[in-house]
């Protein structure tokens, strides 16, 4: 072989590297933006997780506020039952003596 046909065998060979390096330094971009899309949408998630989690303590707490006032509401209402059985019972008692009181007085009439 001629040095000429070397020559141009290293510039073949040269130019098949070069474009293989070019190809790969492509790719390795190619790579680099997956991964930074990757990093982009892993950072959202890891955000919208965080909010997920502070709405659900939210809703942990007002559930617990709910289930705390319901048991004042149930307690208000067994007293105002209480109450009301009392009031009804004495409206009794004073419907008895009224009953009573007009016998007492017609044995007084002319």
């Amino acid at each position: 072989r001629s040095t000429a046909q070397d020559i141009q065998g290293l510039r073949e060979a040269s130019a098949t590297v070069i474009g293989s390096t070019r190809s790969a330094v492509s790719a390795v971009d190619q790579i680099a933006a997956v991964i930074e899309e990757n990093t982009a949408t892993t950072e959202q998630m890891a955000a919208s997780s965080d909010q997920v989690g502070d709405a659900v303590r939210d809703i942990a707490g007002i559930a617990e506020e709910t289930a705390s006032t319901s048991q004042e509401v149930s307690a208000s209402v067994e007293e105002l039952s209480a109450t009301t059985e009392h009031v009804a019972q004495t409206a009794r008692r004073l419907s008895d003596v009224s009953e009573q009181l007009r016998r007492q007085v017609e044995r007084f009439r002319i």
